[in-house]
């Protein structure tokens, strides 16, 4: 028998993760069969080792991508780019 796994969405971006208005709007806006969580590039490595789902990173800009390469968090097997703001 076949298991699906859930999906779980993290948004990493440090100013969106201290404004608590912010997340509680992003959080509303994902439907209720996705998880979301909503963190610091510090607290992504704790949120990822905790996810047993699949797992999407979202990020506004690529920085926090690379220091989560870097630090060792996530080795991503794919990077897809698009619709980044400036």
């Amino acid at each position: 028998m076949d298991t699906v796994r859930k999906q779980h969405i993290i948004i990493v971006d440090d100013a969106t993760a201290k404004d608590p208005f912010l997340k509680m709007i992003l959080s509303a806006a994902v439907p209720g069969n996705l998880k979301v969580d909503i963190t610091t590039v510090e607290d992504a490595k704790n949120v990822l080792e905790k996810a047993d789902d699949r797992v999407v990173i979202l990020v506004k800009k690529p920085e926090p991508l690379v220091k989560m390469v870097e630090s060792g968090a996530i080795k991503p097997e794919k990077v897809i780019l698009g619709g980044m703001s400036s």
